[in-house]
């Protein structure tokens, strides 16, 4: 028989998990994405239009920054991508999108270590960083005397000569993220989220129909992508548009209402369930 203790501990935390999510609740519900709450007391969500994604919310970037390698592992594992964020009322809930001055939610993304290749279902979410050195790592394998000044720079850095695969990378950079002195190189804490970046948001790849000025999105239309890359060679005018749809929405989820949330069904597939398992732990 559960404890009245245990019944209200377990009650203080749904309390706590619902309280992390009700502002990106308000988000996705502002763009018309529907959530489900797919954990209460952990604070996870789920995206289900959107193949099922997993959100899980922290209480504060140091626990998300602690939750790095448990999420790169996990998304490693069930080979399913998983997003992390904070509250969008945290100093670190958003940022700005350069060109646009447009203020939106940011996202953590986990599609794997290096070497994992399943498919992101179109969310461009590999770090500018990683493409450099995978494109780098590939020339220098197919001819070594190929000057890779970037690689050369990290193996460097990580004590080593040279690696030839990315699955030998990935575990330099997982060692050396760990070690004290890893805070004064910034790219270890980035590349060691493995296939993700840890500055993603919500936009569109392609050209959406519009209604006057505004730019009309259906849900199947949005897609994360990692910033860097989102802005590197200037946004579309649909791409600008749809960042400042999301910047109204952003600042729309600050304001405190009741979020239009569906709770998670009972018929979950196996593969969803192991992981929730799995992120609850």
């Amino acid at each position: 028989m559960v404890s009245v203790a245990r019944l209200m501990l377990r009650s203080k935390q749904q309390i706590r998990g619902r309280m992390k999510t009700q502002s990106i609740e308000r988000f996705f519900n502002g763009l018309g994405v529907e959530t489900k709450v797919a954990n209460e007391s952990k604070g996870i969500l789920e995206l289900p239009n959107q193949g099922g994604l997993l959100i899980a919310v922290s209480q504060d970037t140091s626990a998300q920054r602690k939750a790095t390698h448990k999420f790169r592992d996990l998304s490693h594992k069930t080979g399913r991508m998983i997003l992390s964020c904070v509250d969008l009322n945290s100093p670190h809930g958003s940022t700005v999108v350069s060109g646009t001055g447009a203020r939106v939610p940011v996202f953590q993304v986990f599609a794997g270590r290096f070497e994992d290749t399943y498919p992101t279902n179109g969310h461009l979410v590999t770090s500018s960083r990683l493409l450099m050195l995978m494109k780098e790592l590939e020339a220098w394998v197919s001819t070594p005397s190929k000057k890779t000044p970037y690689l050369s720079w990290l193996v460097s850095a990580l004590g080593v000569n040279r690696v030839k695969s990315l699955e030998a990378l990935q575990e330099l950079v997982i060692e050396a993220s760990q070690h004290p002195v890893a805070a004064a190189i910034p790219a270890l804490a980035e590349l060691a989220a493995g296939r993700g970046t840890l500055n993603a948001v919500l936009c569109v790849g392609t050209d959406v129909a519009y209604r006057d000025t505004e730019p009309v999105v259906s849900e199947n239309d949005w897609r994360f992508f990692d910033l860097e890359r989102l802005t590197l060679n200037g946004l579309s005018t649909t791409q600008a548009a749809v960042i400042r749809k999301t910047s109204k929405a952003f600042e729309e989820a600050l304001t405190p209402q009741k979020a239009q949330v569906k709770e998670a069904t009972a018929q979950e597939d196996p593969a969803k369930e192991q992981m929730l398992e799995l992120l609850s732990a």
